[in-house]
């Protein structure tokens, strides 16, 4: 693997090459190896938590610990905001703040949840996020803050009007 690793960081015309042969490794790797969250806390953590700005990892770990279901280890959520960080998506930062609502840690999710409306590309994602967002000041007691944001995901989305209309 650290030669494959050293050979894709070289680049060259034999990249693609190189990719594939990580890509059979990793796949192999997968059929003879549990990946659980044992596995991922003892292997992959300790290399994470010693870069933490190493993009590759982040993403084994995320991708790990969604599929092993332990996503409520908080490497989960810090390999998710560096990924957020450097490859936004409107699906990974309306998760994360989903997430971070569900912890209580209010400020975060919106952060999140602003930055998911800026990318979503579709009336319903945007009308969907509102909702989160008005949702998340209602539960940070701020009731008119977040009865404009109910007001914003009917605008966005008419489909949102039961759930908006309710809270």
């Amino acid at each position: 693997n650290a030669i494959v690793e050293f050979n894709l960081n070289k680049g060259g015309k034999n990249v693609d090459k190189w990719q594939a042969v990580k890509n059979e490794i990793d796949n192999d790797f997968a059929k003879l190896v549990d990946i659980d969250c044992d596995f991922i806390n003892k292997n992959w953590v300790p290399k994470f938590k010693a870069n933490p700005e190493d993009l590759k990892m982040a993403k084994k770990i995320f991708s790990g610990m969604l599929t092993a279901k332990c996503t409520d280890n908080p490497t989960w959520l810090e390999a998710g905001e560096l990924i957020n960080k450097n490859e936004p998506s409107f699906g990974l930062a309306k998760n994360l703040g989903r997430r971070f609502q569900s912890e209580g840690n209010f400020d975060k999710a919106l952060e999140y949840f602003e930055r998911a409306v800026e990318l979503a590309s579709t009336g319903e994602e945007k009308g969907v996020v509102n909702y989160y967002i008005a949702l998340t000041y209602y539960q940070k007691g701020s009731k008119s803050t977040a009865r404009n944001y109910a007001l914003k995901s009917i605008n966005a989305d008419p489909g949102q009007a039961k759930d908006a209309y309710s809270l």
